[in-house]
């Protein structure tokens, strides 16, 4: 079981979670995964069962609940972040 804290504006972004159980301890959030979205209640689990990318947006300052996955990538990205491989501003056209 692994214990994850969002600040509002933040993006979970989980790989290879298949199988895997997400509850929402605390705050509002916005999950997408498998070509569909919804918004997570408090308390009520939220299955895995898609292989692909799974985003979970942060409404407001939450916690979270991962469990019954060993290996799962997770990046979590705060907001106004920008992911590493982004070129900077400004050099698009570089």
């Amino acid at each position: 079981m692994r214990l994850i804290e969002l600040k509002r504006g933040s993006t979970l972004k989980l790989e290879h979670a298949a199988g895997a159980t997400v509850r929402l301890v605390d705050g509002e959030a916005w999950l997408c995964a498998c070509r569909r979205a919804e918004r997570m209640r408090a308390g009520a689990p939220a299955m895995l069962n898609g292989s692909g990318t799974i985003l979970i947006y942060a409404l407001a300052d939450s916690s979270l609940c991962l469990e019954g996955v060993e290996q799962c990538d997770v990046e979590l990205r705060r907001r106004g972040e920008v992911a590493s491989s982004a070129p900077p501003v400004g050099d698009e056209g570089r």
